[in-house]
């Protein structure tokens, strides 16, 4: 499996497991609803804020933000040998997302070690293969639930839910046969680190030298058929 960047704009803001966000407390130390968000330091947030992960019972952050600006096309980045479908989804903070499903298990050689005893059960069961979801949150609305392809266009780039700012976040996650997330209770709501399969090149970017590729065979393919031809009268 190999996971290609989304967006055009190359901006990763907050890797996975990182705790940059700060969310807006009273002088209890409760969350405003709906939440504030502000980008904080690793160390500190500003005066009033507190680290927001916490918060809503995470270790860190369970993704990776890629800040874009306001209405950016996302797309769908992930090559595995399986197809995919989509669900829209929501939450009740207002944030919009999709979520992409493989329709079959994909072989893991390892698990990220975020993964749980649960998601680690079933990938021994089934010879190291694995379902996994892909969640895009923060778009512009929900989107399609429709079979999704390589390269697809799956949302626009918002702020919507708990964000401090336009920006696309994406997660991993292991899931059942019936969808279901292995492992919420791992720290980090079911997600894991998928960093160890992601190359920061754009998909639509790998297709196109992808197409280049094929056209340059096919040429060389016609080449080879007229040099036989030739070289068969020749003879």
């Amino acid at each position: 499996m190999k996971i290609y960047r989304a967006v055009r704009t190359n901006n990763l803001t907050q890797p996975f497991g990182y705790n940059f966000a700060c969310a807006k407390v009273d002088a209890q130390g409760r969350a405003y609803r709906p939440f504030q968000i502000k980008t904080g330091t690793a160390d500190t947030c500003p005066t009033g804020y507190a680290k927001f992960y916490p918060l809503i019972e995470l270790r860190a952050h369970n993704g990776d933000d890629w800040k874009l600006y306001r209405g950016e096309p996302i797309y769908f980045n992930v090559e595995a040998p399986t197809t995919w479908y989509s669900r829209e989804a929501s939450d009740t903070d207002g944030g919009l997302g999709i979520d992409v499903f493989s329709k079959d298990p994909i072989y893991f050689e390892q698990l990220p070690i975020q993964a749980g005893p649960q998601a680690r059960a079933y990938w021994q069961n089934h010879n190291k293969m694995i379902r996994v979801k892909f969640r895009y949150w923060h778009l512009k609305q929900t989107w399609k639930d429709v079979d999704v392809h390589f390269g697809e266009l799956i949302g626009y780039g918002n702020s919507t839910g708990a964000s401090s700012g336009d920006h696309a976040h994406t997660a991993m996650k292991f899931v059942d046969e019936n969808d279901e997330t292995f492992d919420k209770n791992n720290g980090y709501a079911g997600a894991v680190d998928s960093s160890v399969h992601f190359e920061n090149e754009f998909v639509l970017d790998k297709l196109k030298v992808r197409e280049q590729q094929k056209t340059v065979i096919q040429q060389l393919q016609v080449l080879i058929m007229l040099l036989t031809l030739y070289l068969r009268q020749r003879s």
